[in-house]
């Protein structure tokens, strides 16, 4: 399905946001986005929740503006950690049982949505951060506690995504080397996009020789993001696309374009990120590489 999905973006040519937060907007910016973005060759947003809260309204967004808005949903890294911060004195056995709990609501929603026939979701997003917890928590103990945790819940999801053959939106902030270990415990690479990946050339190009699709948002304008495009143009020159003509020579390369909108706002911009924005990532790759 997911294979399918990028070959009629490649044959038409168009542009599609991989990953956003939809439901953190108004309706009436929702509905301002969707026309712009049918104004500007942008065919459709991947809509993610990061919890249970924004599951209803990520679904709903799929009906309200005529399918445009694909739903994603799943127990991000930020549910997870709060959930483990507010229950920090508990004992892993105590967020096994939340986790496969919270993991049965997750399969509800999966048969439901399959049910309706939605043309298209995943399971997003979801996945590991250990730049919050080492500031968030004071002792060693506790860190380590709270990556266990985060391990149980995105590993049951994983396999949830596995077992209906769906596509996964994965945050790696710091714990790149945890996700892939993960991931290969798994065999489970080809129908997974690695959101805002910013960890070494190395690790990009190896998760892309392992099948792997890379989200690459505003972080390629920053500084520190260099290695994202270097890595970027390592896997084009390989394939023997000198120069970005079309954003079809990115999807070739398992390369997806994504914004995070609303929370993350290209380099160069007025601190505004919508969909939009994702016409201008496209064209600062194409003058960089």
């Amino acid at each position: 399905m997911f294979a399918n999905k990028i070959l009629k973006f490649m044959k038409l040519n168009t542009f599609f946001d991989s990953h956003a937060h939809i439901f953190a907007y108004t309706d009436k910016h929702k509905r301002d986005i969707q026309d712009l973005c049918n104004k500007n060759n942008i065919t459709e947003v991947w809509n993610m929740s990061l919890g249970p809260e924004n599951f209803n309204t990520v679904v709903n967004d799929y009906y309200d503006y005529n399918k445009f808005y694909k739903p994603f949903i799943g127990y991000s890294h930020d549910y997870v950690i709060n959930l483990f911060i507010k229950h920090v004195n508990k004992e892993i056995r105590f967020f096994e049982k939340l986790a496969y709990n919270n993991i049965e609501v997750l399969e509800l929603f999966i048969k439901y949505q399959m049910y309706k026939k939605v043309d298209f979701f995943g399971i997003g997003e979801i996945g590991i951060d250990m730049h919050h917890p080492k500031r968030c928590l004071k002792l060693v103990s506790e860190i380590q506690a709270c990556l266990q945790v985060q391990k149980i819940f995105f590993s049951l999801q994983l396999e949830l995504a596995k077992k209906y053959n769906l596509v996964v939106s994965v945050h790696s902030r710091k714990a790149e080397i945890e996700i892939i270990n993960i991931l290969q415990n798994l065999n489970y690479f080809e129908n997974v996009i690695m959101h805002s990946f910013t960890g070494s050339k190395e690790l990009f190009v190896n998760l892309h020789l392992k099948g792997s699709f890379i989200g690459v948002n505003a972080i390629c304008t920053y500084r520190s993001g260099k290695p994202i495009i270097e890595a970027i143009r390592e896997i084009l020159i390989k394939n023997k696309i000198n120069k970005i003509s079309t954003i079809s020579d990115l999807y070739l390369n398992k390369i997806l374009l994504e914004t995070d909108s609303p929370y993350l706002c290209i380099n160069t911009s007025e601190n505004i990120n919508t969909p939009i924005t994702l016409l201008d990532i496209f064209h600062y790759l194409v003058d960089t590489l």
